[in-house]
Parts: C-alpha cells; sequence; structure tokens
C-alpha cells in the first residue's frame, strides 16, 4: 500500500480495523495562540502588532471564510497550489485587519512556515499512549487532515510520523477535503480496506463525525472540553478513553 508518493505504508496490522485521527484540535494542538505566533513572526519583519489583535482579526475572518478554505463550493476539492494560495489569503487577511502596513511575500511566507514547526504544537493528552497501545496491539492508525504538509512535518518533527502512524493522509493529495465523502473513500482505497473498517476520531461534530458516518465509516467525537453534550454517538473526552477493537 501507498500514499503521499512512493513510499510504501507499513502494513503489521492484526486487526481489521484502522483509525483514522483528526490532526489539529484532535491529535495535537498549538501551545500558544494564533495571534502570539503571527506576532511574533511579524515582529522579525520589523511589525510590532497585538497578538490579541491579531486573534480577534483571525476569529473574525475564520467565521466568514470557511466555506472558502474547504472549497465548498466546488465540491470540496483542493490542491497543493490552492492549499498554499488560501492560507496566503488568510494571511494577508488578517494582517490587513490589524496594520496598515504593507504585507510582503517574505513575511507571508515566514508566517506560513512558522505553523509547520513542531514546537508549537503538543499531543493531546495520553495521545502518544493511545498510539503506542495501538503498535503493539497491531491495530492501525493513521493521520488525516484538511490541513496541508506541514501537518505531515510537524508530526515527523515530533518523531510521531512514521514511528507510531502509519501514514499522514493530506487533502491536497486525496484531491478533496472534508466532508466530501470522497476524502474518507481516498483513504479507504489507499489503504485497501472498506470505509466501514475505518473509526474516524476528531473533533468536529460536522467534518470529521457526520461526514464520516455518511461516507460509511464508523466515527468517534473527541470532545475533551465537554462542548457538545448532546452529542447522541460515541464520544470519548480524552484518548485514555479510546478503547482498541
Amino acid at each position: 500500500m501507498r500514499a503521499g508518493g512512493d513510499r510504501e505504508i507499513p502494513n503489521n496490522r492484526t486487526s481489521d480495523t484502522t483509525f483514522v485521527l483528526d490532526a489539529d484540535g484532535t491529535l495535537f494542538d498549538l501551545c500558544d495562540s494564533i495571534g502570539s505566533i503571527y506576532a511574533r513572526v511579524a515582529q522579525v519583519h520589523g511589525l510590532h502588532l497585538d497578538p490579541q489583535k491579531i486573534d480577534g482579526a483571525v476569529r473574525a475572518i475564520w467565521s466568514g471564510f470557511q466555506d472558502e478554505y474547504l472549497n465548498a463550493h466546488h465540491g470540496y476539492a483542493t490542491s497543493p497550489e490552492r492549499e498554499r494560495a488560501v492560507w496566503g489569503a488568510f494571511i494577508h487577511r488578517v494582517f490587513g485587519q490589524c496594520t496598515e502596513a504593507r504585507i510582503s511575500a517574505a513575511l507571508e511566507e515566514d508566517v506560513y512556515s512558522a505553523f509547520a514547526d513542531p514546537t508549537i504544537r503538543s499531543l493531546a493528552a495520553g495521545a502518544e499512549a493511545f498510539l503506542t497501545r495501538a503498535s503493539t496491539a497491531g491495530v492501525g492508525v493513521v493521520v488525516a487532515t484538511n490541513n496541508d504538509i506541514r501537518t505531515r512535518v510537524c508530526l515527523s518533527g515530533m518523531e510521531i510520523y512514521p514511528r507510531l502512524v502509519a501514514e499522514v493522509f493530506l487533502a491536497q493529495d486525496i484531491g478533496w477535503k472534508k466532508p466530501s465523502a470522497k476524502f474518507f473513500k481516498g483513504i479507504a482505497d489507499t489503504l485497501g480496506i472498506p470505509t466501514g473498517s475505518i473509526i474516524h476520531v476528531g473533533n468536529d461534530r460536522k467534518l470529521d463525525v457526520d461526514a464520516a458516518i455518511e461516507s460509511g465509516c464508523r466515527a468517534v467525537l473527541y470532545d475533551p472540553h465537554s462542548r457538545h453534550p448532546s452529542f447522541p454517538g460515541p464520544v470519548v473526552r480524552s484518548f485514555e478513553e479510546l478503547l482498541l477493537p
């Protein structure tokens, strides 16, 4: 089995089930606010901006940007080129609400690249222990994300991939983003398993749970802060609660 180029996906599974883990907000999270990261990079370029103001701009822009990010009006199709362009547009919009200074191509690139730094992220509590248990038990685990190549770079730098996860699936390589059924089918086809053998774990009810179930997968809502108290399906508050088949 191969994914993301010519690298062969290890197949030492002894279980028919494969866990597919969402990345941001599930397997790992930022150690600092987005505004703080933008501000630190901007300072290197001579711009002194308030991290809290940037955070406010991020929240305000994201609410109206998500459909564009997902490419919802074009069936959730994506590519590496589109991913880089859409993040560049987002960076410019955020800075545009925080400063009248010209945003150079170098600043945009440095902000974009800052989110590939593994030191700005931390694994969810219990995640590494779960991955180790799964590996020992021969249960397949991969990561799948709407985010771009930076996710794979981060997990490699954190020494999680390929040590404890067999592959990091990127929407830009599959060609489709969640909630498209083609996202989940692309993962299943590459792994050579039916979608029904997938347990998708993620923190977004629409993108990670509802979309996975509609695509024929099983799904578990990761809800560490109990934001979905009335959710009727399988839910875990931590990776310690994830049971192996």
